[in-house]
Order: C-alpha cells, then structure tokens, then sequence
C-alpha cells in the first residue's frame, strides 16, 4: 500500500519471503522514517550497520546511503514514510528529531506507535484536501512525539558495517564528494590500487566507487536546490560538475525531470506560503 500526498510517500509492506529486488540499495533527497512491525533484519546506513527487530525505527536523513544488508526471520513487515523538509516547514523540529539519533525503539501503544498507525489509516482511503490536512497535522504531532521520547529509547547502536580499507576509502569519498573526478584521484590519495579500491567498496556496499560519488553528488545539488534556493548556474559548479549540461543530463537522468522543475515548484510554494500584505489606505 502505497499513497502520495505533496512532498510525503507513505507505505506499509510485509514481505512472506525475501529475493534480491526487495534488498534495494538506495540514496534519495528526502528523509525517511522506518518502523519495523515484525521480523527481524540487518540494515545498513553508510557505515553504520543495525540490527533490528519489532519496534526499532530508523531516522535516516536525505543523501544518506542505506539498503536492507540480510533478513534474519520472517516475515518482515514495515512502515516507510518518506517526506521532504518542504512537507513539515518546522526545520528547527525537524533537526532536533534527526540530530538526536538514526535509531529509536519504540514500546508498543506507545503515542509514537499509535500515531504511526493513524497515519496508516488515513491512508486507507483516497486522499483529498481534508485528509491531507489531516495528515499533516499528524505528521507534526509525530515528530514532536519522537522529540519528546525518553531519551533511553534513542541508542547508538550501530557497528561499523565496513573494514578499515573500506572505510578509509569511505570516508575519503564523502569528505571530498564535490572534487573527485576519476578512480586516480583515489588511487593516488589512499596509495590503494583503482582495483582494490573498486574491489572492497563494491563488495561492502554494492556500488561502485564512481557509481557511488555521482548518485551522492546528484542527491546533495537536490537538496541544495530544494532548501538553500541556490540558483542552478551555482549548483552544478558547487558539486563538482563539469558544466551546466553535464549536471542537467545526470539530474534528469536521476529524477525523471530537468532541475528548473523543482526550481519552479519551489517558487510557487513560497508564494503561496508568504503572508499577504495588507492593501494601501
């Protein structure tokens, strides 16, 4: 089940059994909300790896790369709720909730449980205006109920998912994302062979190098666009590409759509959020 409404994707899957398609490894522009019903599972965020089981949610933040590693017991049944910060338009709360932690274990019946399952039966039906009003106003409640969780239900419990050579590699990417040109520049910074280095990050993240860099670069000029309002002209030469056309190619290639899309959208929506000024005596 699946429903979109502006700027939010909600849905709640139960997988019988598991094949590759459902270990989708993935990296978006939106944060994300994971709350595992049932089953028990390892999953990864960058380098960090969790184990999970019925009541564990994740708090993954845009441009964060993170996939399904292995299913432990089965079935496995989970609510995903993806949404841009465009959606809650309280950035302050927002950070407070992600800046807290990337895990939290939530009790049962819980208000944090129980709002989790409103929003999924509002979702049952066919969203108009009034639902997604609805919806809204219950999205906020949720993230101040996260904010106000115990704090003993937040840990930092994940293990390094990677060896050394993997993280040294791994960290040198997204510390340098913007100035990598080619696997040489690797190559000759890390003193590891092009490989070897293709070799160990394929194998713990199931991406290429390369493959890696520019999905990640595409992700962050997104997000620029979508919260700094930077002007395209800026974006492409800020994350690293070569040219205007070279970043317009690779976006619409990612998104389906070119980036004055999301330019205009943007506009539009603060217009329609700006105050209205009192006419003129």
């Amino acid at each position: 089940m699946n429903v979109m409404t502006n700027n939010l994707t909600y849905s709640y899957l139960e997988y019988e059994k598991m094949d590759e398609k459902n270990l989708k490894r993935h990296i978006h522009p939106t944060y994300e909300i994971l709350y595992v019903v049932e089953g028990e599972l390892e999953y990864v965020i960058e380098d960090c790896l969790y184990r999970l089981t019925a009541g564990d949610v994740l708090l993954i933040k845009p441009a964060k790369y993170h996939f399904v590693k292995n299913i432990i017991k089965l079935p496995y049944k989970r609510v995903c709720i993806q949404f841009s910060s465009n959606f809650i338009k309280n950035n302050v709360l927002l950070n407070k909730v992600f800046d807290k932690s990337q895990y939290a274990r939530i009790q049962q019946n819980s208000s944090i449980d129980n709002i989790i399952w409103l929003i999924n039966a509002l979702t049952d039906e066919s969203p108009n205006d009034y639902h997604k009003i609805i919806l809204k106003n219950l999205f906020q409640l949720l993230l101040i109920a996260l904010d106000n969780a115990n704090s003993n239900d937040y840990y930092n419990i994940g293990n390094a998912s990677m060896n050394a050579s993997c993280k040294k590699i791994f960290n040198y990417v997204n510390k340098h994302i913007f100035k990598i040109k080619k696997l040489e520049d690797l190559s000759e910074k890390l003193f590891f062979s092009k490989s070897y280095i293709n070799h160990v990050f394929k194998k713990e993240l199931g991406i290429g190098v390369m493959q890696y860099v520019r999905k990640k670069r595409i992700i962050l000029a997104h997000k620029m666009i979508s919260e700094n309002d930077k002007k395209l002209t800026d974006v492409f030469a800020l994350c690293g590409f070569k040219n205007y056309l070279s970043f317009y190619r690779t976006y619409v290639k990612y998104f389906g759509e070119p980036p004055s899309i999301l330019k205009h959208q943007i506009s539009t929506s603060k217009k329609e959020n700006s105050p209205v000024k009192p006419a003129k005596k």
